[in-house]
Parts: structure tokens; sequence; C-alpha cells
């Protein structure tokens, strides 16, 4: 996905403010204060429907307004073009749309703009725990190939079921009664 223009209104210390990215590479500089991070925070809005900085979207609303706005408009790999619209206010009321469609969900804009965010705090990534990397990593495979997320969530599903299953055995054999959950981790473990 190719990001052409971004348009902020009334996002954190912008009134309006417009970006056109390059298509390859963007270098974002400027003074301490100056918005470089609240760019990326509407981005990672836009991707992920809510911020990286803060879990109170009312604190992004620029001072004394009652909702923000942010639009881009970008093209896939086909060329096909989408215009993304996200708004929300004070309340927990959101509206997103796209191409003009309006969303109920914020979820239906994530399969849309595959956004992946280092920060200084993503330090996680590294030094954390090995579940901390791999949702890392299974939100980049999600976005390129889509059954993924649910591939995994279901494996995850199967995955509890057998491990209740072996702790009720409580160190006794399980074998004949874990078959069909070993089973379906096979099946899914070779899918993913």
């Amino acid at each position: 996905m190719i990001l052409d223009k971004v348009q902020l209104t009334k996002f954190r210390n912008f009134e309006s403010v417009q970006f056109s990215p390059s298509p390859s590479l963007s270098i974002i500089t400027g003074k301490n204060g100056s918005g470089k991070s609240s760019l990326l925070e509407a981005l990672h809005y836009l991707g992920y429907g809510r911020s990286f900085r803060t879990s109170k979207h009312q604190s992004v609303i620029k001072h004394d307004n009652d909702a923000f706005t942010i639009f881009a408009s970008c093209q896939n790999d086909d060329g096909k073009q989408f215009k993304i619209g996200l708004s929300r206010g004070n309340s927990e009321q959101f509206k997103c749309s796209v191409n003009g469609e309006h969303f109920k969900r914020l979820s239906d804009l994530v399969s849309l703009l595959p956004i992946q965010l280092f920060t200084p705090q993503s330090t996680d990534l590294v030094i954390g725990s090995p579940s901390e990397r791999r949702r890392f990593c299974d939100w980049g495979l999600f976005h390129v190939e889509q059954s993924y997320s649910e591939l995994i969530k279901n494996y995850g599903k199967v995955l509890k079921h057998r491990n209740a299953l072996l702790k009720d055995y409580n160190g006794q054999s399980a074998q004949n009664d874990t078959g069909y959950w070993d089973q379906q981790i096979i099946v899914l473990g070779e899918r993913i």
C-alpha cells in the first residue's frame, strides 16, 4: 500500500496539516514539539484505530475542540485508489469510512493500511517474552495473508482446549482423549 496524502484536522497540536509522503522513503525532521510523533500517531490511528501513545483518544483532540479527523488517500499494489477517513469526538463515538462507505467497526480499517511501529518503548521485542515477538510478527503476517489472523486465533483456541484437557488429567495418560485436539494443532500449525 502506498500512502499518497494524509490530512489531519484538530489532531494534537495541528489545526490543519497536509502531508504527501514519498512513495519510497520519507524522512520527518523538526524541532522538539513540532509534531513529528503526532504525524506518526495519526498514521497509527489509521492502521490500528487507536493511538500508540495513549489509551484516551480525547487527549489527542486539539485543545478546545470537539473532534479530530484524519483523511488519507492511498493505493494498493494494483493501483486501486482508497480514500480513508477517521473521526473521533469526545464521546466513544467514531466515524470511519473507506471510499465513502461507512464502517461500524474500527477493525475494518486494519486490513487496509499495514503499519508496524518501532519506538524507544519497543525494547520488549528484543528483551521481552517470545509471545511479544510472536504478536508483533503475527501482525505483520496478517497484512501479507489476511486469513493468517483467523488461523492464529483458531490455533490459540485449539491449543487452549488441549492444554486444559491435559491439565485435567493431572499427569495421567490422556493420549486417547487429546487425539482430536492434537490433530487440529497439526493441521492448523501446518497451515500457519
